[in-house]
């Protein structure tokens, strides 16, 4: 019986030093060389492993087969998880680089890791193709974007999280950040455009890291700045979002549309901005709500739990069209114009302490067939109904010029 066997046995290899060389390989017959330290050679193209602008990494686990002075990995099989890839320098200086060189790897986990703040020169979209956990960490760095017009970060790969990262954009029509995957943010996660519009989560979920089911981090905190009051920040269209805090400064903030849910169990800070444009979800917020000054509408056919206290400042206070609204805490909304406490549109408020609006003009409106529960006093001067309910637990409290219910249509 004729037996023809080959074995070549393999030789471990330091990819940071490039120890043994491998170029010195025989040209003749073939060599398998383990990575036993992940690293970068800029003059050896590994098929599998090569890094944008030339060179190849190699992970620790990688099996790298040389025949005929050319080079590749034996097979794409899963490196050793856990390790970590510096982004910010040499040989990825960009996400982008990081990103396009992790598109061709397999993977159980692995971290990119900042070092330094990058400067971008085209759109990302962090895509995690093999599924493997996929941890960006910032590091405190910028991933910066704005110094091309219109290019910006998009996560649309799954089982990646954030962790205490910052995004910066300049585009003027599109969001700085969109999130189409399921994503974890902890330790901070700030999402800046000097032109245009801020964060926007399209159908996906970006969820922050929770110690139990309900319970998030306190370091889950999310920071939204946008260039105008106009911009737009939409946090969930059709998926889940969650935080701890929440601040936003310059724009119109949503946390939900589309049958989407929101959960915030920390406060919402609003500075130059609004709450409004949520459509038809589900929204929990723990904490307290300051719009210092600005818009808060609670939105359409929305189911709202808002157990801290709704603070306005100047800006008008609108209860909704259509929605089932709890406010735990003290509501004040100072604003003087004839709407500027409208308890909405076919709305069911329940109202668990004061509410509080101007007393100097009428601006306290009940809404239009809306029924309003009050459990707490409620100070303003009457504005007007249409066809509205309202409970008083303790008397009217100080509304001034309160008709009879025969005449405002109210029923009390």
């Amino acid at each position: 019986m004729l037996y023809n066997g080959l074995h070549i046995q393999s030789t471990a290899y330091n990819a940071a030093t490039n120890t043994p060389d491998i170029t010195q390989a025989n040209g003749y017959s073939a060599a398998i060389y383990q990575v036993t330290t992940a690293g970068y050679q800029a003059g050896i193209t590994v098929t599998g492993a090569t890094v944008t602008g030339g060179g190849s990494y190699l992970m620790l686990g990688d099996m790298v087969m040389v025949v005929n002075g050319t080079y590749q990995l034996l097979s794409n099989a899963i490196v050793t998880g856990g390790q970590t890839i510096s982004v910010g320098a040499t040989p990825f200086t960009t996400l982008a680089k990081a990103n396009a060189y992790l598109n061709q790897r397999t993977y159980t986990s692995v971290t990119l890791q900042l070092t330094a703040s990058t400067t971008e020169t085209a759109s990302v979209d962090v895509q995690n193709l093999c599924g493997g956990a996929l941890t960006i960490d910032g590091n405190g760095f910028i991933v910066d974007f704005s110094g091309t017009a219109s290019t910006n970060m998009t996560v649309s790969g799954s089982n990646v999280t954030l962790n205490d990262f910052s995004v910066k954009a300049n585009y003027a029509t599109e969001f700085a950040c969109v999130v189409r995957g399921d994503v974890t943010h902890n330790n901070g996660l700030t999402v800046q455009n000097t032109n245009g519009d801020g964060l926007k989560i399209d159908g996906g979920k970006l969820q922050c890291e929770t110690t139990n089911a309900a319970t998030p981090l306190a370091t889950s905190n999310v920071t939204i700045i946008g260039l105008a009051t106009s911009n737009y920040t939409f946090l969930n269209l059709s998926g889940k979002f969650s935080c701890n805090n929440l601040t936003v400064t310059n724009g119109i903030v949503s946390l939900a549309t589309n049958a989407a849910e929101a959960y915030v169990l920390g406060n919402i800070a609003i500075t130059n901005g609004n709450y409004q444009q949520n459509i038809a979800s589900t929204i929990r917020i723990s904490g307290n709500i300051n719009t210092n000054g600005g818009t808060f509408n609670a939105g359409t056919s929305c189911s709202n739990y808002f157990g801290g206290a709704v603070t306005t400042g100047g800006g008008i206070f609108n209860a909704g069209i259509a929605c089932n609204n709890i406010f735990n805490g003290a509501v004040t909304a100072l604003n003087s114009s004839s709407f500027g406490c409208h308890l909405g549109i076919t709305c069911s408020n329940l109202f668990g302490s004061t509410l509080t609006s101007a007393t100097g003009v009428a601006t306290l409106y009940f809404g239009g067939t809306s029924q309003s529960y009050f459990q707490g006093l409620v100070t303003g001067r009457y504005s007007g109904s249409q066809a509205s309910t309202a409970y008083f637990n303790s008397g009217t409290g100080s509304i001034i010029g309160l008709p009879a219910a025969s005449i405002s249509g109210l029923q009390y």
